[in-house]
């Protein structure tokens, strides 16, 4: 993720890596400018809720085609879909639910964040497993400047502490009954939370007189 100052120059979000226990497939790489990077993918079977959810927040979008997806094959060794058939996959997407990268995102993190039930979160949990990557990036302390072709970033502006970048990775499609019952689930639980936001209302500013009136409406 890109932290812009204007419309030319930007940086690096920086964010608190988890817990070392809840990494896995940790590598040392070396990037396009030949300086050790550190990347690793998240266990969704280790990591607290709490924890993934500040991680979701970093974020705002599946990655769907791009070249972390071969990144990400390469870093597990997963048997992933091709890009063509995910881009496929976005298609039909599109045209059931109206969903782009960042609606199908926004749909797992509204169900990752309102759901309480614990039974349907470790279901949500292995869903995630396997169809999704968690994948992070070491942290680049580098302004960039989009007018620069050839930036010259140092080894001593990385950082293998922080994390510069979480990304959400799909590496083999959602069933569309698993999308269906995910936005059942989320359209339900935000009824309810309205219904309990409009109730404190009415608890906070009605009255006897009125809680009586209205049973004669």
């Amino acid at each position: 993720m890109r932290i812009y100052f204007n419309d030319h120059e930007y940086r690096d979000a920086k964010f608190d890596k988890v817990d070392s226990r809840c990494l896995k497939n940790v590598k040392m790489v070396k990037d396009e400018e030949d300086r050790e990077r550190e990347i690793g993918e998240i266990d969704f079977y280790k990591i607290q809720k709490q924890d993934l959810i500040r991680v979701f927040n970093c974020m705002n979008k599946v990655v769907i085609c791009s070249e972390l997806r071969e990144l990400s094959k390469t870093l597990i060794n997963s048997d992933s879909v091709t890009n063509k058939e995910m881009s496929n996959y976005m298609d039909l997407i599109e045209e059931k639910f109206n969903m782009e990268e960042d609606g199908l995102f926004n749909l797992l993190k509204d169900y990752l964040t309102k759901n309480k039930n614990i039974s349907k979160h470790g279901t949500f949990i292995k869903v995630l497993a396997a169809t999704c990557r968690l994948v992070y990036s070491d942290y680049d302390n580098y302004e960039y400047d989009c007018y620069d072709e050839h930036p010259h970033p140092r080894q001593d502006c990385v950082d293998h502490n922080l994390v510069g970048d979480y990304s959400l990775v799909l590496i083999r499609p959602i069933p569309f009954k698993i999308i269906e019952a995910m936005e059942n689930e989320v359209t339900k639980l935000k009824r309810a939370e309205k219904k309990e936001k409009y109730s404190i209302f009415d608890k906070k500013h009605s009255t006897a007189e009125l809680d009586e009136l209205s049973n004669g409406l």
